[in-house]
């Protein structure tokens, strides 16, 4: 895995790349993929400038050795410029056009479905506004048994606080 990688950018050696992903790429007489893993990776956050400077070296001392003239960006150019012609072009285009269009069909197949239950929420609405919100008789009897459990816990929470103040009276006046 190319870590990095930048498609707009250009440069050097021939290889099969596929975003990102180089296959197999020979630079000097070093043969590289084909089988065998090759990785290119690092650290994903810098930890420091003393970290940054230390990578640098490193690569900048095993780049040297190979004595490599390698340009990753022209590497990665003839499958970056395929993809984006087959993507960003005319062809990638009409593609894009397609889905739209097939969206748009599916929206519009939905379309009926959608008018008749807006055309629903708006009968009750308007007949909410004519008549005031109107309840089940369940449902008012479920609020009253809500609001009587409510309201038992609220009295007796009551009588406790007037039980403890009046005990705190009594110790403190005796």
């Amino acid at each position: 895995m190319v870590a990095g990688f930048y498609p707009w950018k250009s440069g050097g050696i021939r290889g099969a790349m596929f975003l990102g992903m180089i296959t197999s790429f020979q630079v000097g007489d070093i043969h590289v993929g084909s089988g065998d893993l090759f990785l290119i990776a690092g650290p994903c956050v810098i930890e420091s400038e003393e970290h940054a400077i230390r990578m640098a070296e490193i690569i900048k001392g095993v780049a040297r050795s190979l004595d490599a003239k390698l340009d990753m960006w022209m590497v990665a150019e003839p499958v970056v410029r395929e993809w984006m012609e087959r993507r960003l072009g005319p062809g990638g285009k009409l593609e894009d056009a397609a889905e739209g269009t097939i969206e748009v069909g599916r929206f519009l197949g939905e379309m009926p479905r959608l008018l008749t239950r807006g055309a629903v929420l708006l009968d009750r609405l308007d007949m909410m506004a004519r008549n005031g919100l109107v309840l089940a008789p369940e449902t008012i009897a479920d609020i009253g048994r809500s609001q009587a459990r409510r309201n038992r816990w609220i009295a007796l929470a009551l009588w406790m606080i007037a039980g403890l103040l009046g005990w705190i009276s009594y110790i403190l006046l005796r």
